[in-house]
C-alpha cells in the first residue's frame, strides 16, 4: 500500500533537472535541498522554474561584471582593480576571482593589482569535511598569479586599517579570531566562521560586510566591539541565511540593510528571529536583495536610489 504520510526526499540535490528528475522517479512529495545551496543561492530560483517548466534564470554573467567595472572605470578600456577582497574559500567567494582571471587572462587593459585574504592553512583545509576548500584555496591563489604574476597577495588580521581608491577598509574579524593552538574547525563545524570580516568607509558613510560570518564569529565580533560596530549599511551574514545575530545586529543598527540571497528564499530569510528583528525592530529605512542581480549605489547613499544594471550590452 502507499503511504499516506508525505515524503521529502533529501541528499546530494544540487541542480534543478536533479530535483525534476527525483521528483519524477521516485515520486515524493517534495525535494529538500541543503548543502546544494551553499554557493548557488540561486539554486531554489532554478528548481521552481524547472518544476513550472519555465527557463532557469541566469546568474550574472562575467561580461555583465565587466560591463560594470567599465562604466565605473576613469578609463573604460584600461581596467584596474586596486584590490579583489575574497572573504573565505567557498566557491560562491572564490568563484568570481576564478572564473574572472581564466576569461581575461592574457588582456593588458586589466589588472587586478592586489588580492586581499585571510585563509586557513593549507592542513586545515585538507582536513575539512568538505574536501574541495583546499582545491579552491590554492586554485583561487594559483590562478590570481597566473593572472598577474607580479601581483600583491595580502593577507590581512584583525585590526589593520588598509586606505585603497579614497577608501579606508577596517579588517575587524578572521579566521585567525577563532583558531588556536587549542581549538581547531573541526570544534566549529561551521567554515563560515573562517570569513574576513570588514568594514569600509567612504564619503562620510560606513559599509559593514559580514560576509558568510557564522554565529560564532559575529558572537565574537560583539564581544569585541560592542557598539563600535555601528554602521550605516550592512552586508547581511551568509546572503540573510543562518549565521547572523540579534546581537551583531543591534550593535549594527544599519540604515541600509543588503541581502544576496535568491527571490525565492528571501521572504523565508525575512522570517528568520535575527532577520525580523534586524528589517522590523531597529532603524533599517531600505531592504534591499541583490538576489543573483548587479546592483549599484552610490555613496554617500540615499536609501531607495539603488539601480539593478545587469541588463548585458
Amino acid at each position: 500500500p502507499r503511504c499516506t504520510m508525505p515524503v521529502c526526499y533529501n541528499g546530494d540535490v544540487t541542480t534543478a533537472e536533479g530535483a525534476l528528475e527525483l521528483l519524477q522517479r521516485t515520486g515524493c512529495d517534495g525535494v529538500m535541498i541543503g548543502r546544494g545551496a551553499l554557493g548557488e543561492p540561486w539554486l531554489f530560483d532554478r528548481v521552481r522554474a524547472a518544476l513550472l517548466g519555465q527557463p532557469a534564470p541566469a546568474e550574472p554573467t562575467l561580461n555583465q561584471r565587466m560591463n560594470t567595472l567599465r562604466a565605473q572605470a576613469p578609463d573604460p578600456e584600461n581596467i584596474t582593480v586596486a584590490a579583489w577582497i575574497i572573504t573565505h574559500t567557498h566557491c560562491d567567494h572564490t568563484g568570481g576571482l576564478i572564473r574572472f582571471t581564466e576569461k581575461y587572462l592574457g588582456c593588458n587593459n586589466v589588472k587586478i593589482d592586489e588580492l586581499i585574504l585571510n585563509y586557513p592553512g593549507e592542513q586545515d583545509c585538507r582536513d575539512w569535511i568538505e574536501k574541495n576548500e583546499y582545491y579552491l584555496r590554492q586554485k583561487s591563489i594559483g590562478n590570481y598569479f597566473a593572472f598577474n604574476p607580479a601581483g600583491k597577495l595580502t593577507k590581512v588580521h584583525s585590526g589593520e586599517v588598509r586606505h585603497i581608491g579614497g577608501a579606508e577598509l577596517e579588517f575587524l574579524s578572521t579566521q585567525e579570531d577563532f583558531r588556536t593552538p587549542t581549538r581547531s574547525w573541526a570544534d566549529t563545524r561551521n567554515w563560515n566562521n573562517t570569513s574576513v570580516v570588514f568594514r569600509v568607509r567612504l564619503a562620510g558613510q560606513s559599509i559593514m560586510f559580514l560576509a558568510d560570518a557564522g554565529t560564532i564569529q559575529n558572537e565574537n565580533l560583539v564581544k569585541m566591539y560592542g557598539g563600535y560596530l555601528k554602521s550605516d549599511i550592512c552586508q547581511v551574514a551568509h546572503h540573510g541565511g543562518a549565521g547572523g545575530t540579534v546581537e551583531v545586529y543591534s550593535a549594527i543598527d544599519p540604515d541600509v540593510a543588503l541581502f544576496t540571497t535568491s527571490d525565492e528564499a528571501f521572504p523565508l530569510y525575512l522570517t528568520d528571529p535575527h532577520n525580523a528583528h534586524l528589517v522590523n525592530d531597529l532603524h533599517v529605512k531600505e531592504t534591499i536583495n541583490a538576489a543573483n542581480r548587479i546592483t549599484e549605489m552610490d555613496i554617500p547613499y540615499t536609501p531607495g536610489t539603488s539601480r539593478v544594471t545587469d541588463n548585458e550590452s
